[in-house]
């Protein structure tokens, strides 16, 4: 997961009204200097593990991080929707419009990283998997994944249409 996360926020282009720029090449190199940036993130006590607390308060993080992007939302849609300025769209209507981010279940994170299942999480285990799917997006296997590699590596994750 964490290498999906990693290319994707690589490859989300910035939020405007024009045509999103195509996206760049993503090299191994690339892929390993974000898995370590984020594993940096949640190892807070830098022993060079991410235990079950430390995913938690990654995972907690995380969910706050969109609750804000959440309210940010709403309270930029609200003052549209209000163009009078009356104060008559009531909030709590309009909330109902977005649903509230939830938590997963578990541990995600550290329940697919956790190759050896010891209940933590150390920066091989993590980067092993994200250069594994690299590895499996790299066709050419050359070191850089391609915009081509990514569409066709989406296509064949893809269920066949009926």
């Amino acid at each position: 997961m964490i290498v999906s996360a990693v290319v994707l926020s690589m490859l989300a282009p910035a939020p405007t009204q024009a045509a999103p720029p195509k996206p760049a090449p993503i090299t191994r190199a690339q892929v390993q200097a974000g898995v370590k940036a984020q594993f940096d993130r949640l190892d807070v006590n830098h022993d060079g593990f991410v235990d079950k607390a430390e995913a938690q308060k990654g995972e907690d993080n995380a969910v706050a991080a969109r609750e804000a992007r959440r309210q940010a939302a709403l309270n930029q849609m609200f003052a549209k929707l209000d163009t009078n300025k009356d104060g008559t769209v009531s909030r709590q209507e309009f909330d109902a419009m977005l649903p509230r981010p939830q938590a997963p279940q578990g541990l995600p994170w550290l329940n697919v990283n956790d190759t050896n299942k010891d209940g933590r999480v150390t920066l091989n285990e993590v980067t092993a998997r994200a250069l594994a799917g690299f590895d499996r997006t790299d066709a050419n296997h050359d070191g850089v994944i391609t915009p081509q590699e990514i569409q066709a590596a989406r296509r064949a994750a893809q269920p066949p249409r009926k």
